[in-house]
């Protein structure tokens, strides 16, 4: 069994936060990581499992700073997940600080492939 990281976060006034079930929480030297068990085979990536991964984030983004993180990013233990935070913690610290107050935006442009434009397309006239 594994453990799939989620997002690392500094623990609020509620230092146990809400989030949905068959999450953990390892947290260690004011820091915390948003961690659920998995199977080798159930992460899988497939649309289900990256929007209940992205539920996750959302929800301690709604509470709190996170460092989101790649889907995919597996432990072997919480211990490993402790090393982790605790080998890191300086870096994280300071990105925390840094997202602190902000928000994620992001934005998707879809540009025309130029080189095989859609049937009734034309490319515009170079000169």
């Amino acid at each position: 069994m594994k453990y799939l990281l989620h997002c690392i976060f500094t623990p609020g006034p509620d230092p146990q936060p809400s989030v949905p079930a068959g999450i953990l929480i390892v947290a260690t030297h004011g820091l915390g990581a948003a961690v659920s068990r998995v199977d080798e085979s159930e992460a899988a990536l497939d649309v289900g499992h990256l929007l209940a991964y992205e539920k996750v984030v959302a929800a301690l983004h709604e509470q709190r700073s996170v460092i989101p993180l790649r889907y995919g990013c597996t432990m072997e233990s919480e211990a490993a997940v402790k090393r982790l935070l605790d080998e890191h913690r300086e870096e994280y610290q300071r990105l925390l600080r840094r997202f602190d107050g902000m928000a994620e935006m992001g934005l998707r442009i879809l540009v025309r492939n130029r080189q095989n434009p859609s049937a009734g397309e034309s490319l515009p006239a170079v000169s």
